[in-house]
């Protein structure tokens, strides 16, 4: 395979969507976070048994350090969704769309300190941005439990 950054090929399926759940049609959010625990990724899912409304709302996943393709936690529930007002109505409205990651705190190895804030931005019904924030804890033990 050259290595021009050009040329891609499928390599491993990590995660499907889950059908009559939060996130039956499911795509990536920011790039992966590094932790002590595994690699951090939040995506987002869609929810499309609704009818004719879609819902985006945003998950987690934790994957292993050394070899990504093995997926350690999975979130069962969304770690957010489409509440506020500008998040609801819009051009595409019910959407909240994971986009980019601000982690304030990182260890000496590169890894984002458990008990770190961390800024996540999104796009809010694509009419506007928005920013959540939690802790990199909150983020892992949402991983926890989930399948």
């Amino acid at each position: 395979m050259p290595n021009d950054l050009l040329t891609w090929r499928p390599v491993k399926l990590l995660i499907s969507g889950r059908f009559h759940y939060w996130g039956e049609l499911i795509g990536a959010g920011p790039p992966p976070i590094k932790t002590a625990e595994g690699w951090l990724q939040i995506y987002h899912g869609v929810a499309g048994h609704f009818g004719s409304v879609s819902i985006y709302q945003a998950g987690v996943m934790l994957l292993d350090l050394r070899n990504p393709a093995r997926v350690i936690g999975r979130s069962r529930y969304n770690i957010f969704e489409p509440r506020e007002l500008y998040e609801l109505t819009g051009q595409v409205p019910n959407v909240v769309f994971p986009s980019g990651a601000i982690v304030h705190e990182v260890d000496t190895q590169g890894c984002a300190k458990s008990g770190s804030k961390i800024n996540v931005y999104y796009g809010a019904a694509d009419t506007c941005v928005g920013m959540a924030v939690g802790t990199i804890a909150d983020l892992i033990d949402a991983t926890q439990g989930g399948s």
